[in-house]
This record gives C-alpha cells, sequence and structure tokens, in this order.
C-alpha cells in the first residue's frame, strides 16, 4: 500500500478515475487553476484538459445544479463547494437529486465534496451532518483517515445516487496507508475494541477518541471506538451492537452536537435496556473526553 497524506490521497483517486474513465468530469470555482482546496486537484486540469477539470464562478447552485444536468446526462460529475456554509444554496437541488435517483428511473452519479471544520481565524463551519439527514435518499460520509477518505471517495465515484463527501480540513496532511479499496458508503466501523464504554466520533474526532482510548487503556479502561463514517443515514445496527456491549456511549463531536444528540437517540433506541450510564456527548479536547469518559465507566 502507497503512504499519503488525506490531500493526495483525494488527489490519487480522483487522478485515477480520470485516467480510467471518459465519463468523470470535475467542477469547482478552483478545481482546475487553482489546484483544489489543499491541493486536492492540482495539475488535473492541465493533465485532462478544460472540458474534464473544469473552472466555474462563485455561483453554487448554478454549479451544482450543472453537474447534476451532467449526471443525467451519463457522466459522474465531481463538483467541489468551498465550506458547509454554502450547502444551504444547494439543498433543493441536492434534495431534487436525490429524490429522482431515490425513484430508480434515473441514474444520478454526482459526487458533492466539501471541506469541514476549523479554518484559520478558528472560525467553524456550520455543521453539515444534521442538516443534511434531512434529505431522504441522499448520502453523507466523512472520512477520518487518508485510508477511509480515499475509500469512500472511490465508492462515490461508483454510486448511481448522489454522495455529499464531507473532508476535515484538520486531516488533510494527516499521513497513512492507502489501500485504493472502496469503502461501504452505509456502514459504521469499529476501529478499536473494548468491553467498558463506546466512544462514537466521525472525521477529525476520530483520531482523538482513539488517543483517548490509548490513555484510558493504561488505566484499565476498556474503551470501544466507532467511527460512523455515515452521518446519513446513521448505521443504526452497528451502533446499536456497539453499545449493547459496553453499556456506555459517549459521542465525541466535531462541532455538530445535534448529529450527536441523534446519535444518542438511536443508543436509546436501540439498546436502552443495555444501558448502565446516562448516554453523554463531549468535543474532542483530550481532557474532556478523559473526563467524561471516566465519568460514564463509574457511573
Amino acid at each position: 500500500m502507497a503512504t499519503h497524506t488525506t490531500a493526495s490521497a483525494i488527489r490519487a483517486t480522483l487522478h485515477r478515475a480520470l485516467e480510467e474513465r471518459d465519463d468523470v468530469v470535475l467542477l469547482g470555482e478552483s478545481m482546475g487553476r487553482g489546484g483544489g482546496v489543499a491541493g486536492t486537484t492540482r495539475g488535473l486540469q492541465q493533465r485532462f484538459g478544460e472540458d474534464r477539470v473544469i473552472d466555474l464562478p462563485v455561483a453554487d447552485r448554478a454549479a451544482v445544479g450543472l453537474a447534476v444536468g451532467l449526471a443525467l446526462g451519463g457522466r459522474t460529475a465531481v463538483v467541489e463547494v468551498s465550506t458547509t456554509g454554502r450547502l444551504t444554496a444547494v439543498f433543493e437541488v441536492l434534495a431534487e437529486a436525490a429524490s429522482v435517483a431515490s425513484d430508480g428511473e434515473f441514474r444520478v452519479p454526482l459526487v458533492v465534496r466539501v471541506p469541514t471544520g476549523t479554518e484559520a481565524g478558528n472560525r467553524v463551519d456550520r455543521p453539515a451532518g444534521d442538516l443534511l439527514a434531512t434529505v431522504p435518499g441522499l448520502s453523507v460520509v466523512c472520512g477520518s483517515t487518508p485510508e477511509t477518505a480515499a475509500g469512500l471517495l472511490e465508492a462515490a465515484l461508483r454510486s448511481d445516487r448522489p454522495v455529499v463527501l464531507l473532508e476535515p480540513r484538520a486531516l488533510y496532511h494527516q499521513q497513512g496507508e492507502v489501500s485504493g479499496n472502496p469503502i461501504a458508503l452505509d456502514r459504521a466501523r469499529v476501529v478499536r475494541e473494548g468491553e467498558h464504554v463506546t466512544l462514537v466520533g466521525w472525521g477529525a474526532s476520530v483520531p482523538a477518541a482513539r488517543q483517548a482510548a490509548e490513555d484510558l487503556h493504561r488505566e484499565d479502561v476498556s474503551a470501544q471506538v466507532v467511527d460512523l463514517v455515515s452521518l446519513s443515514p446513521v448505521d443504526e445496527e452497528t451502533l446499536g451492537a456497539a453499545v449493547r456491549r459496553t453499556g456506555r456511549i459517549v459521542a465525541v463531536h466535531p462541532d455538530d452536537s445535534a448529529l450527536a444528540e441523534r446519535l444518542l437517540g438511536v443508543a436509546l433506541q436501540r439498546a436502552f435496556l443495555y444501558l448502565e450510564s446516562p448516554p453523554a456527548i463531549v468535543r474532542p479536547e483530550h481532557e474532556a473526553m478523559l473526563r467524561v469518559t471516566r465519568e460514564s465507566v463509574f457511573y
């Protein structure tokens, strides 16, 4: 397996798709000459041409609308939206595309890539997971490592339905091995086994949860870590089984408390009789995670 940063893994996946498939086209305000967010499309326009990697004006609704039209016309369209704050403008377009795909008469192979999380100046984007969860038929996924970011993008490129891929800015420079294999768009992943408590997170909160689990292990606290992966639909089966195993859940949320509360609702519904302490929510600050997790275990 090759070693990549998250950004270079995304670029490598897009490069391979453009090279192997004539139907793939990239669109966005900085996709071509600008090289995309964090360089994720750097050099692709020079390599594949302006008809495959298309620079567009700052008009998100029009860009996503064009991408939907291309998808309905037989292309696989990948559009980059520069911030989750702009998703409101394309909400109706995404909802319509998801509805058309759900009817089953037409394929709508559309991938919307959206950087998310803290930006320069400590400004935080509007949380996207819970907003987009209200769109029936729309897949919303978020990677936590170079491997999962690349694998989810590969799976999204093969999907017949619209997929929103959230890309945590904090992880663009994270390094790791990448296999290039697709990863299921609708399944959570248990990334660390444990017996006493379940830490569930997504995106940038997953590495933080794994580090907290390592430290808790030294205190003889066995923490299971679940990477949610799919923010919509939530993999209730995997999440419920994880909570039934440990009897406790702590949702570690990266700036999306509404989604974290929805996860606790799933836990209450799927594993209420197994709970040994109240479900909890915590931000991915290390000391706060350790404190809240200890409180859950020793409740």
